[in-house]
């Protein structure tokens, strides 16, 4: 942790009080609905709060102008009751044209959002602009997890302006989380449904670390959703604008997170389909001496370079792609062991114990003939078109 908490709010509820569940009035509405009610003397809402206190949403001030209304023509048709009748309409017809701007702009947020995840062509280059596209909806703060196995772990967390914090959110998150069905968050596994979870610091069925670190005291969350599988989850909360998530906000949320998905489906089948073009390449090219097993081209006619050490390995040059060929799971571990992870890393990444990590290492050394790590290594990044499956998507890093 930092020692340093300069710059970063205190966590808790709202000075103001807000509760409510859609876009907050301005203070000018606010304002002007408050003095409104007063003159008439009619009952602000239906809790008895009255909008010079909370900042109302719109439908709270709409039901509120209706009251009035019903009161002010009750008293009967005075030159006042006249002139009154007239303000309350002048007013709903401000807050209704107010409310669609709103609506626009949040529109204008989402385009934008979806416009920075159309760019990226791969895993790698998508997941980091994908949570950062959440701050382009309104959010502060935001983190992309994964969900596998029913363990949540998170990926990437960005921070608007404080990259260390974002840093320290994300080691919290690291470590896999059971989703049982104690956990809030499970929800989105179960109905695949967005959520608006408040009093974080001190409800039950909370991820513990995240919040204590992160200090949120609400957050909006959406599910990606694959076919019909979960396959990870976006946090975003309003911290520095010192507020809740309101329902427009886990609308716009749940609806960039089905565009997101809609992407990462999309990037899956076409990095399969070049897969399976590779591999149809690579079984009609005649095999070359010093070619490993599962060499996959990317669009070459001519055999990659061989890989340091196959040669040596024992492995025979004319075998095929279904001979020898990985695993799903060992090319995780491949992937990983390129990316310089060491055993224990690898296995809490894939929550299996360090041996079964290591079991996984002998057997690719073994396929690849490679002598060493380093060997295995080179033979990955000679295969980096092949990706794993949707699945484990979001486990690139």
């Amino acid at each position: 942790m930092r020692s340093s908490e300069s710059g970063r709010r205190p966590s808790g509820r709202p000075a103001d009080g807000w509760t409510g569940q859609g876009m907050p009035l301005a203070a000018r509405h606010r304002d002007a609905l408050s003095e409104l009610l007063r003159e008439i003397d009619a009952p602000p809402s239906d809790d008895g709060t009255a909008p010079g206190g909370p900042p109302w949403d719109y439908a709270m001030a709409h039901r509120a102008l209706e009251r009035a209304w019903r009161v002010v023509a009750a008293a009967g048709a005075t030159a006042d009751g006249m002139r009154m009748l007239e303000r309350i309409r002048a007013l709903e017809h401000e807050l209704s044209s107010a409310q669609l701007r709103d609506r626009d702009r949040s529109l204008d947020r989402l385009r934008s959002a979806m416009d920075i995840i159309r760019e990226p062509t791969s895993m790698e280059s998508l997941l980091g602009p994908a949570v950062q596209a959440v701050t382009e909806l309104g959010f502060d703060r935001a983190i992309l997890s994964r969900v596998e196995d029913s363990q949540w772990l998170a990926q990437r967390v960005h921070v608007g302006g404080d990259a260390d914090w974002a840093e320290e959110i994300l080691d919290a998150g690291a470590e896999p989380f059971p989703l049982d069905h104690n956990v809030v968050d499970s929800e989105m596994v179960r109905r695949k449904v967005s959520i608006v979870v408040h009093d974080v610091q001190d409800r039950p069925g909370v991820h513990r670390l995240i919040a204590g670190v992160s200090r949120s005291r609400s957050y909006a969350a959406a599910p990606l959703v694959v076919g019909e599988e979960v396959i990870g989850f976006l946090h975003g909360d309003l911290y520095y604008q010192n507020r809740d998530p309101n329902e427009l906000d886990r609308r716009l949320l749940m609806m960039y997170a089905d565009g997101l998905s809609q992407v990462i489906s999309r990037m899956w089948v076409v990095e399969q389909l070049g897969s399976v073009r590779a591999q149809m390449l690579a079984a009609t090219t005649p095999s070359r001496p010093g070619l490993g097993p599962f060499v996959v081209g990317t669009g070459h006619r001519e055999p990659l370079a061989p890989v340091p050490g196959a040669a040596q390995g024992g492995v025979d040059p004319h075998t095929t792609l279904s001979d020898n060929a990985l695993t799903r799971r060992e090319l995780e571990v491949l992937r990983y062991l390129a990316d310089g992870d060491t055993n224990a890393v690898i296995a809490r990444r894939l929550v299996v114990s360090v041996g079964t990590v290591k079991s996984h290492v002998k057997n690719i050394l073994r396929k690849l003939g490679a002598q060493n790590r380093v060997e295995a290594a080179a033979y990955w990044f000679d295969l980096q078109s092949r990706r794993p499956p949707v699945e484990r998507s979001l486990r690139l890093r």
